[in-house]
């Protein structure tokens, strides 16, 4: 875990992360609240390489963050629930676009099988996401998986 946490983090928000007890927990807070941003961004200017420490996350209140990019800062929030995190991110904190991003554990290290449950994951939850439903204008899919957690990040227009 510490390896990715180096790969994602700032020195700020690695050290933020161990005062807080270093759990997985927080540290996918952080990536969720980044790669949503990222995907906003990507979306927006076309540039698609995520380097997350590009990304600075400052805790705004108890649940609401600011994600700081290089070329604009966007407002957050992360929502727990059971075993799954949300993070929505927004230029603006009326989130008029914004992505959705969930996080949750999964039952295996093998890389097929991730896959294959992060997409059944993202099914249950949006089923007008599957291929022959998407509206490729206006939905931007990416799907993510790093040890025994997997997750996704949607990016709509007019989400919320």
């Amino acid at each position: 875990m510490l390896r990715y946490a180096e790969k994602i983090l700032t020195p700020a928000e690695g050290k933020t992360w161990e005062s807080d007890g270093a759990c997985p927990e927080g540290l996918w807070s952080y990536w969720a609240l980044k790669e949503s941003a990222y995907k906003i961004e990507s979306r927006a200017t076309g540039l698609h390489q995520l380097c997350p420490k590009r990304f600075e996350v400052r805790q705004n209140t108890d649940s609401s963050f600011l994600v700081i990019s290089p070329l604009q800062t966007y407002h957050g929030f992360i929502q727990r629930s059971e075993a799954t995190l949300f993070a929505v991110t927004g230029p603006t904190d009326h989130f008029l676009s914004a992505t959705k991003t969930e996080v949750f554990p999964l039952s295996s290290s093998q890389s097929t099988i991730q896959s294959a449950e992060v997409r059944e994951h993202l099914g249950k939850k949006f089923p007008h996401l599957s291929p022959e439903n998407q509206d490729t204008n206006s939905t931007f899919l990416s799907i993510s998986h790093h040890g025994l957690w997997g997750g996704y990040a949607v990016y709509q227009q007019s989400v919320l």
